[in-house]
């Protein structure tokens, strides 16, 4: 009997330790830990459209989850970029950086902490991770972080391969650092300006790097990049090819062949981006009647003896081929039966002025076709950016918020008014 009771007792304690201690599972393979914990944070799923009726203005995109405060996260740092694939738009804000579809602006993803530096030709964006520099590609949010143990933490730029790294160091020096080889080349700043080095970009074919200097305070809404002076290096050589006074954000054509601004309040050139040569596109008048000359007649029977096209402004939005031109159209002519005679040739012209607007190639000095910007002038925007096809471009507003434009009409797509220019 004791036998068969202890039997049954060690029976009952084996169940209940089994109970308590379920068999372990299988032991996982390990996985590499990642360099930065800055993981994309999925954005909201917009609300579908009613394409039942469609809206006679911009349709709102809707809105990436902030990961940080609202003051920060809408606080934008660096002009949008568009990839170069023209798929995404990448935005740096205070508190990371932002992602969204080029052609909807429907947010992709968010990732906290980053600090943008510039987009890639394989449609990646480079970002510093604290005091190190990662390549993100903004559609599977796969994050590489490069193999260098250099404090990036300063002003840097990625060049297009992603293994070239340039390195604002004390203001009198940029140093280029190989990531295949570990070799180093310095880019002395021996220019002819007493500014203070802020601003590195490398072109899009990696050949060029242009370093910005700034000396007076900026126009808020360009005062993380804005530059009063630019030197342009060939990386290959190291050497300086030039310098130059400049005024806004500098950017490269897509084909790395034009370097330009991103505003026009003060300079508005197009530089040859290899030798700094100045480009001029657009002539002061488009067409221009000689005064007293007959140039036609007015409805009325008037004689028209000026008909010209002065150019008011004109606005970058995307790259030298979008660029936004502001007419001013002035008639003037002689009311019928009127001769003028020396006592009133001051009195006897009557002049009619429309204003227009117009998207113009800054390259091919061609017309493309009108626009509306909704009654606002080249006053009213900070900047743009556009797609490397041409396919759409984004206006941002002084005031806060941007538009993306259609680059085939100039048709409003989407608008986020949510980011802050501070």
């Amino acid at each position: 009997m004791k036998k068969f009771t202890l039997g049954i007792i060690m029976a009952l304690a084996l169940i209940l330790s089994a109970c308590a201690s379920p068999t372990p599972p299988p032991t996982l393979t390990a996985v590499p830990t990642p360099t930065t914990a800055n993981t994309p944070t999925p954005a909201n799923t917009p609300t579908a459209a009613n394409t039942a009726t469609p809206a006679p203005t911009a349709t709102p995109a809707a809105t990436a989850t902030p990961v940080c405060p609202t003051a920060e996260a809408n606080n934008l740092r660096v002009m949008p970029l568009f990839t170069s694939n023209s798929k995404h738009i990448v935005l740096g804000t205070g508190c990371g950086v932002e992602v969204f579809e080029a052609q909807t602006l429907k947010p992709v993803a968010n990732y906290g902490g980053l600090v943008l530096a510039n987009v890639l030709p394989d449609g990646r964006f480079a970002a510093r991770a604290g005091s190190n520099v990662v390549l993100v590609e903004p559609a599977s949010g796969k994050m590489e972080s490069l193999k260098t143990k250099v404090d990036f933490s300063g002003i840097v730029a990625v060049s297009p391969a992603g293994t070239l790294l340039a390195k604002l160091m004390d203001g009198k020096t940029v140093r280029l650092f190989d990531l295949n080889s570990d070799k180093t080349t310095d880019l002395a700043l021996q220019v002819q300006t007493t500014e203070a080095a802020r601003y590195l970009r490398f072109s899009p074919n990696g050949a060029l790097l242009v370093v910005g200097f700034v000396d007076a305070p900026n126009p808020r809404m360009l005062a993380t990049e804005a530059v009063n002076f630019l030197a342009v290096y060939e990386v290959a050589s190291a050497k300086k090819l030039y310098e130059t006074g400049f005024s806004g954000s500098p950017r490269f054509s897509p084909d790395s062949k034009y370097l330009f601004p991103t505003n026009t309040f003060v300079g508005r050139n197009l530089y040859d981006a290899t030798t700094g040569k100045s480009i001029s596109s657009f002539g002061a008048t488009l067409q221009n009647c000689a005064q007293g000359g007959n140039c036609g007649t007015t409805a009325d029977g008037g004689r028209i003896v000026e008909d010209r096209y002065d150019i008011v402004d004109y606005f970058i939005a995307g790259g030298p081929e979008t660029v936004i031109v502001f007419w001013e159209h002035t008639i003037t002519s002689v009311p019928p039966g009127v001769v003028i005679t020396q006592e009133n040739f001051s009195t006897a012209y009557k002049n009619v002025r429309t204003q227009e607007t117009y998207i113009e190639d800054f390259v091919a000095n061609k017309r493309k076709f009108a626009f509306a910007t909704g009654g606002l002038t080249a006053e009213d925007f900070a900047y743009g950016a556009g797609t490397s096809d041409g396919s759409v471009f984004l206006l941002v507003r002084k005031a806060g918020g941007f538009t993306l434009y259609s680059g085939k009409d100039g048709k409003a797509l989407a608008s986020l008014d949510r980011f802050a220019l501070k």
